[in-house]
């Protein structure tokens, strides 16, 4: 009888097979990757979790620059390359999942019955088992974004890790079977967001944060830095059969246009009265929000003149220009 094969396929930082550059590392690894690299202090660890997004790859771009040149870690540290077969699926590093699977950071939670609900319990499994002081998952926004993170508690230690990588704090508290809902509360475990996926700028600060990150020989001995911190945010989403578009002018056969330039108010202040796109003459009936108390659409935006337009003063984030992630996702987060 045949053996299923591991959800986590393990390879030794000396044996790894690194090619011309981080194309060719993915190539070679062909599967979900876990790699130990021993650091000076092997009484702790630290962890690096990328690609659980096939088409988000600052993580993965800087976690090949830091094997690449051997760079030593303070603690040893653990890598989880997770979703390569998405990302390596033609074209590559264009697929957020495979157009068969779910999103893999949706897969966390229970029942484990699909080939991602295993990796992610391999992962969880792993991570558990090593007990890292500190675990960083990394990701990119769809669109332009200033970079943040996003943790399910504030607490000063997930404020100190915050502080190494940007200046924004995101408290979620919506269950959404993401990596971050199994952290252990022992230790902070934060996703971080460089900026949108093509921006070099996100490759850039991926890079300098985790070098930042792995070589420090303390994470949490200096006080946290003020940030900004936004609490409880809501999620805006379409029902799935709205047609949606982006645009600097209104699509008459949509039933949502939003401004192209929506990516634009992301960690802005915005006031009440602020239009943020042209709805079709049915409105509001194909928006729904998740999270807090089963909030109504009402409650913070109307459809004044055929423009979708705010009711109160919302800072805004994670707001994207692209339809698929709209549709599959949620149009953006918001909080009042």
């Amino acid at each position: 009888m045949q053996k299923t094969p591991p959800a986590l396929n393990r390879r030794e930082h000396h044996d790894l097979n690194f090619g011309r550059d981080y194309l060719d590392f993915l190539k070679h690894l062909e599967v979900p990757t876990l790699i130990d690299v021993p650091g000076t202090d092997h009484s702790r660890c630290r962890a690096i979790v990328t690609l659980l997004h096939g088409n988000e790859p600052s993580g993965l771009k800087a976690v090949d620059q830091l094997l690449r040149h051997n760079i030593n870690p303070a603690t040893d540290l653990t890598i989880i390359i997770a979703s390569v077969n998405a990302a390596l699926h033609p074209p590559v590093l264009s697929h957020r999942f495979l157009p068969w699977e779910a999103d893999m950071n949706r897969c966390f939670s229970p029942p484990c019955i699909t080939d991602q609900n295993r990796l992610a319990e391999a992962i969880i499994t792993e991570l558990d088992t090593r007990k890292p002081e500190a675990v960083v998952d990394t990701h990119n926004t769809s669109a332009h974004s200033e970079p943040f993170a996003v943790s399910i508690a504030d607490t000063e230690s997930i404020r100190q890790l915050t502080g190494i990588f940007a200046d924004n704090l995101v408290v979620m508290d919506q269950i959404l079977g993401t990596l971050l809902e199994r952290g252990n509360m022992d230790n902070p475990w934060l996703t971080v967001e460089f900026g949108g996926i093509m921006d070099p700028r996100a490759d850039t600060l991926a890079f300098e944060t985790l070098v930042s990150f792995i070589t420090a020989q303390e994470l949490f001995d200096q006080p946290s830095k003020p940030m900004q911190t936004l609490y409880h945010p809501l999620r805006l989403e379409i029902v799935e059969d709205a047609r949606i578009h982006y645009s600097s002018s209104v699509i008459h056969n949509s039933h949502i246009t939003m401004f192209n330039t929506i990516d634009q108010l992301n960690f802005q202040r915005i006031e009440a009265g602020t239009p943020l796109g042209w709805l079709s003459p049915d409105g509001l009936e194909w928006f729904r929000i998740r999270g807090g108390n089963k909030e109504k659409v009402e409650n913070y935006f109307c459809n004044n003149n055929g423009f979708l337009t705010t009711l109160k003063p919302l800072t805004l984030f994670m707001s994207t220009t692209d339809p698929y992630i709209a549709q599959k996702d949620c149009l953006l987060y918001f909080t009042p």
